[in-house]
């Protein structure tokens, strides 16, 4: 009786052993291939190609719109609510980003918008 639990105890440590090597294979396999698993910057949500990142920028009761990446113009308004109209003019297939403090920049101005 005493020789099968001594059987089952070894069973369970060597798949234990089995279990930790092929691990340590699979890690180095992943870093060999130049995948290092799952780390903050694949899990977070990046905005895809179909998004267009805008920066808004309020100068004199004037809501001026550019692109975040290169800071070039887009267009200009005094109402959030006509600024949304001319980008979706301009842009109709796209879908706009903007950073929390263009969101501020737009929520201080808007009277009657859905983003």
């Amino acid at each position: 009786m005493i020789d099968v639990i001594f059987y089952i105890l070894g069973l369970g440590a060597s798949c234990f052993y089995l279990g930790m090597q092929y691990e340590r294979y699979r890690i180095l396999q992943m870093i060999a291939n130049g995948l290092e698993g799952d780390t903050e910057e694949t899990v977070k949500e990046e905005p895809s190609d179909e998004y267009m990142n805008i920066k808004l920028e309020m100068q004199d009761d004037i809501i001026f719109a550019y692109h975040a990446e290169d800071s070039l113009y887009i267009t200009h308004n005094t109402n959030a609510d006509e600024l949304l109209l001319t980008l979706r003019a301009k842009f109709p297939d796209a879908k706009f980003s903007a950073d929390p403090d263009s969101i501020d920049v737009l929520l201080k101005k808007t009277n009657n918008v859905s983003i």
